[in-house]
Protein backbone atom coordinates (compact mmCIF):
# COMPACT_ATOMS: atom_id res chain seq x y z
CA UNK A 1 0.00 0.00 0.00
CA UNK A 2 1.41 3.55 -0.50
CA UNK A 3 -0.36 7.18 0.27
CA UNK A 4 1.43 10.13 0.01
CA UNK A 5 1.08 13.97 -0.67
CA UNK A 6 2.59 16.18 -2.22
CA UNK A 7 3.27 20.02 -1.46
CA UNK A 8 1.48 22.50 -3.69
CA UNK A 9 -1.59 22.18 -6.11
CA UNK A 10 -2.32 22.08 -9.66
CA UNK A 11 -0.43 20.66 -12.41
CA UNK A 12 3.48 20.59 -10.70
CA UNK A 13 2.26 18.82 -7.92
CA UNK A 14 0.15 16.54 -10.07
CA UNK A 15 3.46 16.15 -12.61
CA UNK A 16 5.84 15.16 -9.49
CA UNK A 17 2.71 12.98 -8.10
CA UNK A 18 2.93 10.96 -11.55
CA UNK A 19 7.18 10.91 -11.34
CA UNK A 20 7.08 9.67 -7.59
CA UNK A 21 4.29 6.95 -8.52
CA UNK A 22 6.36 5.59 -11.58
CA UNK A 23 9.72 5.65 -9.91
CA UNK A 24 8.48 3.68 -6.92
CA UNK A 25 6.89 0.85 -9.07
CA UNK A 26 10.73 0.44 -10.54
CA UNK A 27 12.47 0.26 -7.52
CA UNK A 28 9.71 -2.13 -6.02
CA UNK A 29 10.80 -4.33 -9.27
CA UNK A 30 14.41 -4.30 -8.00
CA UNK A 31 14.17 -4.44 -4.45
CA UNK A 32 11.79 -5.67 -1.73
CA UNK A 33 13.46 -3.63 1.11
CA UNK A 34 11.13 -1.28 1.86
CA UNK A 35 13.69 1.24 3.48
CA UNK A 36 16.01 0.86 0.23
CA UNK A 37 12.73 1.74 -1.82
CA UNK A 38 11.66 4.82 0.05
CA UNK A 39 15.71 5.68 0.14
CA UNK A 40 16.19 5.67 -3.86
CA UNK A 41 12.82 7.76 -4.39
CA UNK A 42 14.05 9.71 -1.96
CA UNK A 43 17.65 10.67 -4.04
CA UNK A 44 15.33 10.86 -7.03
CA UNK A 45 13.41 13.48 -5.73
CA UNK A 46 16.18 15.68 -4.22
CA UNK A 47 18.03 15.65 -8.29
CA UNK A 48 15.04 16.56 -9.92
CA UNK A 49 12.58 18.27 -7.78
CA UNK A 50 12.60 22.38 -7.45
CA UNK A 51 13.97 23.71 -4.36
CA UNK A 52 10.99 23.81 -1.75
CA UNK A 53 8.47 20.86 -2.94
CA UNK A 54 8.50 17.67 -1.26
CA UNK A 55 6.19 14.83 -0.50
CA UNK A 56 5.06 12.72 2.78
CA UNK A 57 5.15 8.99 1.64
CA UNK A 58 3.70 5.47 3.37
CA UNK A 59 4.79 2.35 2.08
CA UNK A 60 3.64 -0.94 3.44
CA UNK A 61 3.54 -4.05 3.13
CA UNK A 62 0.78 -6.73 4.82
CA UNK A 63 0.89 -10.20 4.66
CA UNK A 64 -2.05 -11.70 4.71
CA UNK A 65 -1.00 -15.01 5.60
CA UNK A 66 1.33 -14.56 8.49
CA UNK A 67 -0.59 -11.31 9.33
CA UNK A 68 1.82 -9.18 9.90
CA UNK A 69 2.30 -4.98 8.45
CA UNK A 70 6.09 -3.94 7.40
CA UNK A 71 6.10 -0.07 6.99
CA UNK A 72 7.90 3.06 5.79
CA UNK A 73 6.98 6.22 7.14
CA UNK A 74 8.57 9.55 5.52
CA UNK A 75 7.08 12.31 7.30
CA UNK A 76 3.36 11.36 6.71
CA UNK A 77 0.68 11.45 9.12
CA UNK A 78 0.46 8.09 12.00
CA UNK A 79 -0.74 5.27 10.73
CA UNK A 80 -3.84 4.21 13.01
CA UNK A 81 -4.69 0.69 14.38
CA UNK A 82 -7.86 -0.11 16.42
CA UNK A 83 -7.56 -3.20 18.40
CA UNK A 84 -9.71 -4.80 21.08
CA UNK A 85 -10.62 -1.28 22.08
CA UNK A 86 -6.85 0.38 21.73
CA UNK A 87 -5.64 3.00 19.33
CA UNK A 88 -2.06 2.44 18.31
CA UNK A 89 -0.37 5.14 16.15
CA UNK A 90 2.31 3.97 14.36
CA UNK A 91 5.40 6.32 14.05
CA UNK A 92 7.16 8.26 11.11
CA UNK A 93 10.79 6.50 10.41
CA UNK A 94 11.90 8.82 8.65
CA UNK A 95 11.83 12.70 7.18
CA UNK A 96 9.87 14.11 4.15
CA UNK A 97 11.03 13.11 0.53
CA UNK A 98 12.87 15.49 -1.53
CA UNK A 99 14.58 17.46 0.77
CA UNK A 100 18.02 15.82 1.90
CA UNK A 101 19.52 13.14 0.09
CA UNK A 102 20.69 9.93 1.26
CA UNK A 103 18.60 9.81 3.76
CA UNK A 104 18.05 6.94 5.78
CA UNK A 105 14.47 5.45 6.23
CA UNK A 106 13.69 2.88 8.91
CA UNK A 107 11.59 -0.08 8.48
CA UNK A 108 9.30 -1.32 11.23
CA UNK A 109 7.73 -4.47 11.64
CA UNK A 110 6.87 -7.36 11.47
CA UNK A 111 4.08 -5.90 13.74
CA UNK A 112 1.09 -9.03 14.30
CA UNK A 113 -2.28 -7.99 12.92
CA UNK A 114 -5.59 -9.51 14.11
CA UNK A 115 -8.78 -10.25 12.21
CA UNK A 116 -10.60 -7.34 13.63
CA UNK A 117 -7.62 -4.82 13.90
CA UNK A 118 -8.49 -1.65 11.79
CA UNK A 119 -5.94 -0.47 9.38
CA UNK A 120 -6.22 3.59 8.70
CA UNK A 121 -4.09 5.50 6.71
CA UNK A 122 -5.08 9.07 5.86
CA UNK A 123 -3.31 12.48 4.79
CA UNK A 124 -3.36 15.79 6.32
CA UNK A 125 -6.32 16.95 4.51
CA UNK A 126 -8.57 14.93 7.39
CA UNK A 127 -6.79 16.43 9.85
CA UNK A 128 -6.91 19.83 8.74
CA UNK A 129 -10.67 20.35 7.63
CA UNK A 130 -12.03 23.20 8.88
CA UNK A 131 -15.33 24.71 9.93
CA UNK A 132 -16.02 27.98 9.39
CA UNK A 133 -14.17 29.71 12.31
CA UNK A 134 -11.08 27.82 11.18
CA UNK A 135 -11.29 25.18 13.69
CA UNK A 136 -10.02 22.23 12.05
CA UNK A 137 -11.10 18.51 12.42
CA UNK A 138 -8.21 17.61 14.06
CA UNK A 139 -6.80 13.68 15.65
CA UNK A 140 -9.25 13.69 18.69
CA UNK A 141 -12.28 13.80 16.34
CA UNK A 142 -10.46 11.45 14.30
CA UNK A 143 -10.16 9.24 16.41
CA UNK A 144 -13.26 9.42 18.27
CA UNK A 145 -15.33 8.61 14.98
CA UNK A 146 -12.81 5.51 14.45
CA UNK A 147 -13.52 4.08 17.63
CA UNK A 148 -17.03 4.29 17.49
CA UNK A 149 -17.43 2.62 13.71
CA UNK A 150 -14.51 0.22 14.56
CA UNK A 151 -16.70 -2.63 14.35
CA UNK A 152 -18.52 -2.15 10.93
CA UNK A 153 -16.97 -2.74 7.27
CA UNK A 154 -14.40 -0.51 5.77
CA UNK A 155 -16.87 0.99 3.94
CA UNK A 156 -18.94 2.36 6.89
CA UNK A 157 -15.75 3.40 8.60
CA UNK A 158 -15.32 5.23 5.74
CA UNK A 159 -18.20 6.96 5.13
CA UNK A 160 -18.79 7.85 8.94
CA UNK A 161 -15.27 9.42 8.14
CA UNK A 162 -17.03 11.43 5.37
CA UNK A 163 -20.01 12.62 7.21
CA UNK A 164 -18.31 13.86 10.34
CA UNK A 165 -15.93 15.97 8.26
CA UNK A 166 -18.81 17.23 6.36
CA UNK A 167 -20.61 17.91 9.43
CA UNK A 168 -17.63 19.76 10.96
CA UNK A 169 -17.31 21.75 7.88
CA UNK A 170 -20.40 22.72 6.93
CA UNK A 171 -20.61 20.71 3.86
CA UNK A 172 -17.60 23.31 2.94
CA UNK A 173 -14.44 22.31 1.56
Amino acid sequence: MVIGDVTGHGVGAALLTHAAQAALRSYLELSDDLGDVVARLNNRLVAGVETGNFMSLVLAVIDPVQRTLHYVNAGHQELIILRDGSVDRLAKTGMVLGVVADTDYGVEGPIQLSANDVLFLRTDGIDETADSAREVFGEERLTTVLVESRTKSADAILTAVDSALDRHSSGGP
